[in-house]
């Protein structure tokens, strides 16, 4: 495909990503490199680059390039799920709320979403949007966090002092 066509960017974000899946990211993001250079505004290339770079550990520019996703896609749940995620390895709890809770909106089943809610809206004093966080938590009836939910519920109760609700 490239030989017929050596500036088609989708031919490049293709390849980057069969690296990627192969684990070799190096050669992934050589590829989708070349398919942003070629077509900026590739979202594809931005998804699978974000997702390189997050294997790496890199979550700034993970966090640039599930952006341009997001700016783009407004509607790809787990791009703004991944995005608030990289957000919250940066520990800026303030850039990670909107797009978890824009992916918690779009797909109330990505409860770890609500969870990592619950925890950032404790760091930012939000107890009512927190409390709000883990009860989405806990009816989700098969999550393996309910147990924590249910302790930072209490605590949360507890803080406000509110017992009842705490001991339930």
């Amino acid at each position: 495909a490239l030989r017929l066509d050596p500036r088609h960017a989708q031919t490049y974000n293709q390849l980057g990503s069969l690296y990627y899946r192969q684990g070799r990211i190096p050669e992934a993001l050589s590829y989708l490199s070349k398919a942003l250079r070629l077509d900026p505004a590739c979202w594809k290339a931005h998804y699978n680059t974000a997702h390189c770079y997050a294997q790496q550990n890199n979550m700034e520019q993970a966090a640039q390039h599930y952006a341009a996703v997001v700016a783009r896609q407004p509607s790809l749940s787990h791009a703004q799920f991944n995005l608030g995620l990289c957000y919250v390895a940066l520990e800026d709890f303030v850039q990670a709320e909107q797009p978890l809770l824009i992916a918690f909106k779009q797909d109330p089943d990505l409860v770890e979403a609500a969870r990592q809610l619950g925890h950032i809206s404790i760091a930012l004093g939000k107890t009512e949007q927190a409390i709000e966080m883990f009860q989405q938590v806990l009816e989700q009836s098969q999550t393996p966090h309910q147990a924590e939910a249910h302790h930072n519920l209490a605590v949360l109760y507890l803080g406000s002092k509110n017992p009842e609700a705490a001991l339930k």
